[in-house]
């Protein structure tokens, strides 16, 4: 066998084994820091009254689900399959409004097509690209203010998700202040905050996984692996604030 037959036999076992290593690798949602800090009444009166549920994932390349192997591996589509698997008897649907490279400036210019679903939840992911650009925080924070009161204005329940915990984000300069700038906002318009760069940080530093585990080797995208774990974990947060949510409460036994 010669060199390069040598060398490629050995990439693609070194592939394979990292593979089977993720695949493998258990699943740890830690919600002590995804627990949403409002709750959902909306979304607990369609799940009490067994109505149907639309959601919108708005955002960028991560929502779209770059990194992803294909289209059923996307956080959006496995969040579909993880709450329909909490609410067996309900109708849920989980749109991807996800365009890669955005920032929220352009996600302004959907929302007309995202208020056309109807949507009764929208998980809003607006602020990854303004941090890997080096863009003003401040205009971005205008910018997803505007869209937050359009949404609420239509009696829209929302989420922020903050950005992602890789290599390719969390050493940008205005990282920590986007992140800061979004838990501002998410205290002034009562909107719960999935803080998906704490729970990425859990998996790297607590669980001690390797970032090849759960980062595309872009070392700015998610991977299969996570992007299944972190709907595993969302699912959780709202079915946790629907539980909380005073409606739902209300009507337990």
């Amino acid at each position: 066998m010669n060199r390069l037959a040598v060398t490629l036999a050995a990439s693609f076992a070194l592939l394979a084994a990292s593979a089977t290593q993720v695949r493998g690798q258990e699943c740890h949602t830690h919600p002590d820091v995804t627990k949403l800090d409002y709750t959902l009444p909306r979304l607990a009166e369609k799940t009490v009254y067994g109505l149907p549920i639309k959601i919108v994932a708005l955002g960028s390349s991560s929502t779209a689900g770059a990194g992803a192997t294909d289209t059923a591996s996307n956080y959006p589509s496995r969040l579909e399959v993880e709450l329909k698997a909490l609410y067996p008897r309900l109708s849920i649907t989980v749109v991807n409004k996800g365009v890669g490279g955005e920032t929220v400036q352009d996600m302004m210019a959907r929302l007309d097509d995202v208020f056309a679903e109807k949507p009764d939840l929208i998980i809003f992911q607006p602020s990854t690209n303004t941090v890997l650009r080096s863009q003003s925080v401040e205009a971005a924070e205008a910018k997803i203010v505007e869209a937050i009161q359009r949404m609420q204005a239509r009696g829209i329940e929302v989420i922020l998700m903050n950005d992602q915990f890789v290599q390719g984000v969390i050493t940008k300069p205005h990282a920590a202040v986007m992140r800061e700038t979004l838990e501002k906002i998410g205290l002034r318009y009562k909107i719960g905050i999935f803080r998906r760069n704490e729970l990425m940080e859990r998996w790297r530093f607590k669980d001690i996984l390797p970032f090849s585990v759960f980062s595309h080797p872009d070392n700015i995208h998610m991977n299969d692996w996570s992007y299944r774990c972190l709907s595993q974990s969302l699912a959780d947060a709202l079915g946790d604030a629907v539980k909380r949510a005073p409606i739902y409460t209300s009507l337990l036994p």
